[in-house]
């Protein structure tokens, strides 16, 4: 599954140069985060502030055949620590839709995240995490539900070990009404190769956004991923909830939304050795902009939005919260 992200990121930006212009051809939003962030474990906590960049977009070249393309950026910083981090994702998801209303289609993930620290990190310390899978749903004028299947690669560990991670899952939305949408997913990782026992492990979250007037909305969600084997039991539960202003911005005739969110991940390990838990919570603030034929945009950096979304295996479904 060897691929080069730069070109990836170069031909779809060319893609969606040439198409952006076809009126109907593309909607887009981006949103511009700050996230102020605190872990905590052993009664010991520690400052970790994150700049955040996301694009999300759909590009329509033919009719009836379409494709997703989006980004994901962020920079961490530990205070007083001279310890940084950076993540960089891209999604790319081309879908079909048939005459009877099915949509078939299949997509490519690759996140990779780099570490810095004085003497530099292991490369171990340092995954690049790639996902290639395909799907087939259906989409009505207020809902649409999807199920996957996938296979992930997380070097450098895949290039040592002969580990398989085969994944499935479902995920929907369902807009109640005009001013109301909920959604969701749940997915099921299998890790297996010759050298280590199989072990499952599984994600499921549930999200909203609603819409109290034409300025105002609030959003939240739930998540938790888990694994019970061994005798050990690992969760991470996160919840979340978030309020989002909408307005008019000077000089543009397409709406700017700010947001304020407070997300909490909970880490539990329980089995034979006590293991500490360990929090970390985040006060999430966010620019949003819709662009192309989009004429609102939700805070892209949110629980709810990725909950939503949908991670197409385990590993980006933690990365993801």
């Amino acid at each position: 599954m060897k691929s080069n992200v730069f070109a990836a990121v170069a031909i779809s930006g060319m893609i969606a140069s040439g198409v952006a212009s076809a009126e109907g051809a593309f909607d887009a939003s981006a949103t511009l985060g700050y996230n102020f962030g605190e872990a905590e474990a052993l009664g010991v906590s520690q400052d970790i502030n994150t700049v955040t960049l996301q694009f999300d977009s759909t590009i329509r070249p033919y009719e009836n055949f379409e494709f997703d393309f989006n980004l994901d950026m962020r920079n961490a910083d530990v205070d007083n620590l001279p310890l940084s981090g950076s993540l960089v994702g891209l999604e790319i998801a081309p879908r079909y839709t048939l005459a009877n209303g099915a949509v078939i289609g299949g997509f490519y993930e690759l996140t990779k995240i780099r570490l810095s620290a004085p003497g530099g990190v292991p490369s171990v310390a340092e995954p690049q995490i790639e996902t290639l899978g395909v799907s087939l749903g259906v989409g009505r004028e207020n809902w649409d539900i999807e199920g996957f299947v996938s296979r992930t690669e997380l070097d450098p560990v895949t290039l040592f070990l002969p580990v398989k991670i085969r994944s499935m899952g479902i995920k929907g939305t369902y807009d109640i009404h005009k001013r109301m949408t909920i959604g969701g997913h749940a997915v099921r990782s299998e890790v297996s190769g010759p050298v280590i026992p199989d072990l499952q492990a599984l994600s499921i979250g549930a999200a909203f956004f609603y819409d109290v007037n034409d300025s105002f909305s609030v959003y939240g969600g739930l998540s938790q991923q888990w694994v019970n084997e061994f005798g050990i039991d690992i969760e991470l539960t996160t919840p979340s909830i978030g309020v989002a202003y909408t307005t008019p911005f000077a000089g543009s005739s397409k709406p700017v939304t700010f947001s304020l969110e407070y997300a909490q991940a909970n880490l539990n390990v329980s089995g034979p050795i006590a293991i500490p838990s360990v929090d970390f919570q985040e006060i999430r603030v966010g620019l949003s902009i819709p662009l192309g034929t989009k004429t609102s945009a939700r805070p892209l950096n949110s629980s709810a939005h990725k909950i939503m979304s949908g991670s197409q295996d385990i590993f980006s479904s933690i990365i993801n919260f």
